[in-house]
């Protein structure tokens, strides 16, 4: 025959193409092999012109689809990830492993265990009517959320023999774990296990997979040290109870952050399978989230087994997980994969969700020809999802996104990469240009260009906020757990409004008592631009100047305080109660994301929340029947009272404001318009003597602004109404700078 799983492809008849399979497998890795090889577009269907014989290296190349926190798998329609699975399956993926986390149910019979165990069901049954080889796993001493409390675990590494604390007091227990050195945990266990093994019976698992840690583990002198001890005595009787269930299935045995908390688990295992080799056992696994372990690759593997990897493809440098769009790094799974191929029969990679979609393929195709660089599978990938005529700059753009993946600072390159892809954008057809795999990548273009923009001072928040709210719905993370949604990353913009000298002069004109024009500061001060030296201080959240000492050149003339959860704060000695204040603002945050959007100004003394105040602020949608979303209103705290405006204020636009306070006589004018956009009767809403005041955000620290604010000029005197308006009306005369 061809060999086991693999394939033929040959010419037959004229016009005709065979593709022959050694089994059923082979013939489904063939076609896959076809279709990757034949093109799509304008000119239609190309067939592929490879011809050979291929045989998979490695017989285990399975992918973990990690079926929790309310991912992708968990809760995409099936029939997508159906044709997800199946899209892997062409790839030379032969099995796939899925998780149970019994932590989030009472029980086997609890209502959402059974929707989860059927959800799993229709997973596997997916997977074995391809047929492929189907697994489940567990922790060795899991427990499920009401696990009995006398039973369960012990987690502490402080003062214990065989542990250390050079990485925490603690392991990744979740606190439902079970100790298996008590009388009883061990029946319980194995009827958790048998449980498992019947509602999975007529589906049928081809391997059971046993972790001992993240979560898992005990530290209790009975089971220490927990890799070459407690594990292993609970481990043993799960697999012979799984054989039993399932006659011919195979036990991967995980060997997990072993020596991560206690010394000696690897060495202890090994010693322990060198006495007697465990027959319980069919391949050993071992990977980690940085270094690969190095006892496999110095010292071999314990008992001669067969290992297997399972590398992070998911969560590495990346936080959230997934949520920058597309995460190719095929460096560093080369990297990892010449240091460790020699040892290896295969792996189950750690997925998340679909976002590295590309490191599930190259993976796959490692395991299928260990000789072939990643470079090559993603040139493959891209002509064949995209269109061989974008190849070359998709893999080009690759490259620079794992040169980007720390993002502590993303480089000029990042810039090349979006137009790489905005090229290749032209080129594709209409099917491949809406496609999910290439909207991820656009959005990692999108997501990075602004990263480096952020660098300059110059982050657009629509983008960014357009990039998540995409990568939102692709990943179905609307209800995923915060380690799984799209980044929020603020837009760090310091440009301002590009005001005319003829603004600044009518300013310095009207003799305010400070004036901070947010281009002259040392460390979190702002200079006052007026002889008072009444500097405003910048809280954390609050950006001057983008980080990287960027050129005086890249950046803008007229500068703006970019505002990402902090505000700025400053202390008008003697201001009466006859007061003004002035300034530019944009807001970046959608006015119905939150009850409301923004507070611009206020005037009151520092507080826990309800602390009163003078406070202008941006609605969202906390009373959408009295006050649409995005208006100004002016709230006077305790007082009770307050104002609501008649002009919508979308985002990423800049307004000016010019609040005027004259006893109990309030009056906010917007943009230059002579009747006030606010006007009432209200007494002040802070405490006689109070002369602090805050910019983007209340004096109680509740909504601080999303956005920018730019040339803020406080008065000592209530301003008449026609300076309001001429002070707007000299922003839009002369040339800005």
């Amino acid at each position: 025959g061809i060999g086991p799983e693999g394939f033929r492809i040959a010419d037959g008849a004229p016009g005709t193409i065979r593709i022959i399979g050694n089994d059923r497998r082979g013939l489904l890795y063939g076609v896959g092999k076809f279709l990757h090889t034949s093109a799509y577009g304008d000119r239609g269907f190309v067939p592929g012109a490879w011809r050979g014989v291929s045989v998979p290296a490695m017989p285990v190349r399975g992918i973990y689809l990690a079926t929790h926190f309310q991912n992708f798998y968990q809760v995409a329609p099936i029939e997508d990830v159906a044709r997800y699975v199946e899209d892997l399956s062409l790839w030379g993926v032969n099995g796939f492993l899925v998780w149970f986390g019994m932590e989030e149910f009472n029980g086997i019979d609890d209502p959402k265990a059974r929707a989860m165990l059927a959800r799993l069901r229709a997973l596997l049954g997916i997977v074995k009517s391809l047929g492929l080889d189907a697994c489940l796993g567990c922790i060795c001493n899991d427990g499920y959320a009401n696990s009995p409390a006398h039973l369960r675990a012990e987690s502490g590494t402080a003062g214990r023999p065989h542990y250390h604390t050079k990485m925490g007091e603690r392991i990744y227990n979740l606190g439902n774990e079970l100790c298996p050195s008590k009388p009883g945990v061990p029946e319980l266990q194995l009827g958790y296990c048998e449980e498992k093994f019947r509602a999975f019976a007529d589906i049928g698992l081809d391997f059971w997979f046993i972790a001992p840690y993240d979560n898992g583990g005990c530290t209790c002198a009975q089971c220490a040290p927990w890799g070459s001890n407690g594990y292993l005595r609970m481990a043993e009787p799960i697999a012979r109870a799984y054989r039993r269930a399932f006659p011919g299935g195979k036990v991967v045995l995980s060997t997990w952050y072993f020596d991560r908390w206690a010394y000696g688990e690897w060495a202890g295992m090994a010693e322990k399978f060198a006495r007697e080799k465990p027959d319980w056992v069919d391949c050993l696994m071992a990977d980690n989230f940085e270094d690969y372990p190095r006892y496999p690759l110095d010292n071999g593997v314990p008992g001669g087994l067969p290992l297997v990897n399972f590398p992070d493809i998911s969560m590495w440098g990346q936080d959230p997980w997934g949520g920058y769009g597309a995460n190719p790094y095929p460096g560093r799974i080369q990297k990892r994969w010449d240091e460790t191929a020699a040892k290896l029969s295969g792996g189950y990679p750690y997925s998340e969700g679909i976002y590295e979609d590309l490191n599930k393929v190259i993976c796959a195709q490692l395991y299928w020809a260990p000789g072939r660089p990643a470079a090559e599978t993603v040139r493959d990938y891209a002509a064949f999802e995209f269109s061989p005529d974008v190849a070359a700059g998709v893999a080009a753009a690759v490259a620079i996104f794992e040169e980007n993946h720390a993002r502590e600072r993303v480089g000029q390159k990042a810039v090349a990469a979006a137009r790489l892809l905005e090229g290749a954008d032209a080129r594709l057809t209409p099917q491949a240009r809406r496609s999910w795999r290439w909207r991820l990548l656009r959005i990692r273009a999108a997501i990075d260009e602004e990263l480096h923009r952020n660098s300059l001072g110059r982050g657009r928040a629509e983008v960014l906020r357009g990039a998540a709210e995409e990568l939102l719905v692709i990943s179905r993370a609307e209800n995923a757990w915060p380690m799984l949604r799209p980044a929020r990353i603020p837009a760090l913009n310091i440009e301002g409004p590009g005001l005319p000298a003829a603004h600044a002069e009518a300013v310095a004109a009207s003799r305010p008592a400070a004036w901070w024009r947010m281009d002259d500061f040392r460390g979190r001060a702002i200079a006052d631009a007026t002889p008072h030296g009444r500097a405003a201080v910048c809280e954390d959240g609050v950006t001057l100047v983008p980080p990287g000492d960027p050129p005086a050149s890249a950046l803008p003339a007229s500068r703006a305080a970019c505002l990402h959860g902090g505000r700025i704060r400053a202390t008008i000695d003697n201001l009466p109660d006859a007061y003004s204040v002035e300034f530019w603002f944009c807001n970046t945050l959608p006015v119905a994301a939150r009850p409301v959007t923004a507070y611009l100004f206020s005037r009151g003394s520092e507080g826990p929340e309800g602390t009163p105040g003078d406070d202008l602020g941006l609605s969202g949608t906390s009373a959408p029947d009295t006050i649409p979303p995005g208006r100004l209103f002016f709230y006077n705290g305790d007082a009770a009272a307050q104002v609501i405006g008649k002009t919508d204020l979308p985002p990423d636009t800049w307004h000016h404001i010019v609040l005027v306070r004259d006893g109990r006589r309030l009056a906010v004018y917007l943009d230059g318009n002579a009747p006030p956009e606010l006007l009432g009767d209200l007494p002040k809403g802070y405490p006689d003597g109070v002369t602090q005041i805050f910019l983007g955000g209340r004096n109680d620290n509740f909504a601080t602004l999303q956005g920018r604010i730019a040339e803020v000029a406080v008065y000592d005197r209530a301003l008449p109404p026609e300076e309001a308006t001429r002070r707007h009306a000299a922003a839009k005369s002369g040339d800005s700078h």
